[in-house]
């Protein structure tokens, strides 16, 4: 397997980017699994089970990603020596990102981790040949290898802002960044999903045109900066969410628009990975 065809994993890459763990794809075999969390319960004297998830769906287990390949002798490296390698590196990369390549040839990622050393098959029948297994825990949704951004200068208070989720599930990780471009450019700043019904709004007036208000859904924090976003400081005693939700706020899979309050003279930026499951 190499190239084009169904979707597979193709490497692995620790946080920073040094380490990068091209995967083997000879005779390569790709296993991606995972499991529904379901709640069912068993009543006395009925059939079958109640389903406490009702109507919606079950939440998402880890996914498992497997791969098996075959290593072949060769003068550099001999299989030994790149079964040393491989051990070594995705031992030492820990969380990372896996990466995996479409048929079209886009790549998408999520975090992940190896979960056992690389397995290896020798047969003594034929020794310069080698299978490997490797074995990884998705603890994510598959992620686009770049970015969405949205950016646009709000000057009255409501303003829309349009913004389209192009992968195939919520995106959950979104990074809300408000610029003031003058004192009081927000003041108690509020965005809503009226598609989700899902909203956050902060205290925060902006001093002056450094003030910045940084909000990660993804990370669940909220920071302040004074100096236009070179350091920054939790401000989540400032923050609050609408009344029934659990997250701070979703972008459904399609268009949908924001509503902006309490901003009058500031740069807003939204950015987020579209995911895919």
């Amino acid at each position: 397997m190499s190239g084009g065809g169904i979707r597979h994993i193709v490497r692995f890459e620790s946080l920073d980017g040094v380490t990068v763990v091209t995967l083997p794809m000879d005779k390569a075999e790709v296993e991606s699994a995972q499991e529904l969390r379901t709640a069912m319960v068993a009543g006395v004297g009925m059939d079958y089970a109640v389903d406490l998830h009702g109507s919606l769906p079950a939440p998402l287990g880890v996914g498992e990603e497997r791969l098996r390949a075959v290593l072949y002798q060769g003068a550099i490296p001999t299989i030994d020596t790149e079964v040393d390698a491989l051990r070594q590196a995705l031992h030492s990369i820990g969380r990372g990102r896996l990466w995996s390549e479409g048929a079209d040839g886009s790549e998408r990622w999520a975090w992940a981790r190896a979960t056992r050393m690389p397995d290896l098959t020798v047969s003594y029948e034929s020794v310069f040949t080698a299978p490997i297994l490797i074995e990884f825990t998705r603890l994510s949704d598959w992620f686009s290898a770049t970015k969405t951004t949205i950016q646009q200068t709000i000057l009255a208070s409501p303003t829309t802002v349009n913004v389209t989720n192009d992968g195939t599930t919520p995106a959950r990780a979104i990074t809300f960044l408000l610029a003031a471009k003058a004192a009081g450019g927000f003041s108690s700043p509020a965005i809503a999903n009226a598609l989700t019904s899902e909203s956050w709004t902060s205290t925060r007036v902006a001093a002056d045109g450094s003030a910045q208000l940084r909000v990660d859904t993804g990370r669940l924090s909220v920071e302040y900066s004074t100096d236009a976003g070179n350091t920054w400081a939790d401000d989540y005693a400032n923050f609050s969410t609408g009344a029934v939700q659990i997250g701070f706020l979703r972008l459904l899979p399609g268009s949908q628009s924001l509503t902006v309050t309490g901003v009058t003279n500031a740069d807003l930026t939204v950015e987020f990975y579209e995911p895919y499951r």
